[in-house]
């Protein structure tokens, strides 16, 4: 890194001007990601109560899911497991 900072110092000190000022200014973009990264099969348990649930898409880290969710928790479920479509009955799809 610091013989190309030198390189651009003696070749064109306009150059590294500009290119030193623009990293400068630069800030970091923070991307978060909160998602299933894998899911169960598993049925959640009727005296689990279930507050709502959201469908997440595969979308690399993240895999094709349906996220319960109670009171504290969140569970991710494989959406193609059997029992899903029973649990699903009743519950409000959350919406971010």
């Amino acid at each position: 890194h610091f013989v190309w900072t030198i390189l651009l110092m003696t070749v064109n000190p306009l150059l590294y001007i500009a290119f030193s000022c623009s990293t400068v200014y630069r800030r970091p973009t923070r991307v978060g990601v909160s998602c299933c990264k894998e899911v169960s099969k598993g049925r959640i348990p009727a005296t689990i109560k279930l507050i709502g649930y959201k469908n997440q898409n595969a979308l690399s880290p993240c895999v094709d899911a349906i996220i319960f969710y109670t009171e504290k928790e969140k569970f991710c479920s494989d959406p193609k497991a059997l029992w899903i479509q029973n649990r699903l009955k009743g519950l409000k799809e959350i919406v971010d």
